[in-house]
């Protein structure tokens, strides 16, 4: 899948069905696990709430088309540096 070059671009995307937030969610935990091995760039993957998180973006697309104008960021992709403590998932400041 072609990774999209900007958030509007993506959104787009999401709107026309060119792919879905669970297809975006896919996409990037397949390349942690085929180039992290040598990066070590992650240490803690919440892969199961990317999934659970995509699955309810793309039902909130279908429903609500619309919907990006209520939440800008709906959909994105991220990861949060290992310095935040976040509520449930192990924090090591590496």
């Amino acid at each position: 899948m072609k990774i999209p070059k900007s958030i509007k671009e993506h959104q787009e995307n999401l709107k026309n069905g060119t792919y879905t937030a669970m297809d975006m969610v896919n996409t990037y935990v397949e390349r942690i696990a085929r180039i992290d091995g040598s990066l070590n760039s992650f240490i803690t993957l919440t892969d199961d709430q990317a999934y659970d998180k995509a699955k309810s973006v793309d039902e909130i697309i279908k429903n609500n088309p619309e919907a990006f104008s209520e939440f800008p960021l709906l959909g994105v992709v991220f990861s949060i540096k290992d310095l935040y403590s976040t509520k449930g998932i192990r924090t090591t400041a590496g």
